[in-house]
């Protein structure tokens, strides 16, 4: 993998103050929420939100041969729990000429929070650390700590959550994927039938059995049955029972994970 840091870590890092909204080199970013009141025991929705300013990208869960994704770790009271990161789809995107996966267009990066069943009697405050990279002709790494509190005036967060919900991947139960590979072949085979054009279909690799920078070969076997093949990436995790990651697929975005063949 390249250094995602040409120019030198520590003198590029953009620190945010503990605040809702920060603008950071090529970002602006703030936490959001789908509730302005928090209720005993009933889990919630709050969000990273992530604007890119012009030329900028930020990355995926799996950015590829360049690339940090962004994180985030909880601070908070006592009884209440944060979920993992749940990704928007991701896009192809370019760092110094080099493919990779990541953001160009803004996003909410969306986590689930669950309060005790017995509430603070104070004004209840959830805190975050991000970290984050953001690309343009050059890298800028940030991190930042930010917070959100309840109650809070209603405001317009709902929309950004809204949106981002519809952006995550989900499983189709129409979409019939297999594997024709074995487990470590060195190269993989994705077999999709039904009435699929080859436009615009491109594979995710979730794990990085896929590296972003191979080309994916795309041909039709028959009238509903195209193939998806790829080389193996020199660092993918070894003896794995499937292949995890987003299809995307047209204009749609689906959740898969088939298994390989014995």
């Amino acid at each position: 993998m390249m250094n995602p840091f040409p120019h030198g870590f520590i003198g590029l890092l953009s620190l945010a103050l503990a605040s809702s909204l920060h603008a950071a080199d090529g970002l602006e970013l703030k936490l959001v929420s789908d509730v302005d009141t928090i209720s005993p025991g009933k889990s919630f929705t709050v969000g990273l939100n992530l604007r890119h300013k012009e030329g900028f990208h930020t990355y995926w869960k799996n950015p590829g041969i360049v690339g940090i994704p962004t994180a985030l770790s909880w601070n908070l009271p006592d009884g209440f729990s944060a979920g993992d990161i749940q990704w928007p789809h991701p896009e192809k995107t370019f760092m110094s000429g080099h493919p990779c996966h990541g953001y160009e267009r803004d996003i909410t990066l969306l986590i689930t929070i669950t309060p005790p069943e017995i509430l603070p009697e104070e004004k209840i405050i959830l805190r975050a650390s991000a970290q984050w990279m953001a690309c343009a002709a050059q890298c800028f790494p940030g991190f930042g700590d930010f917070q959100i509190s309840f109650p809070r005036e209603s405001t317009t967060d709902r929309i950004l959550i809204e949106k981002a919900q519809s952006e995550i991947p989900k499983k189709d139960p129409q979409l019939k994927v297999s594997l024709k590979s074995q487990k470590d072949a060195p190269i993989i085979e994705l077999l999709i039938k039904g009435n699929h054009s080859e436009k615009n279909l491109y594979f995710f690799s979730e794990d990085g059995q896929i590296s972003s920078d191979q080309l994916q070969n795309i041909t039709r076997l028959d009238e509903k049955t195209l193939v998806l093949k790829v080389k193996r990436s020199d660092f993918s995790p070894q003896n794995v029972p499937g292949l995890p990651g987003v299809l995307h697929l047209g204009k749609r975005n689906h959740l898969i994970k088939p298994v390989y063949s014995d």
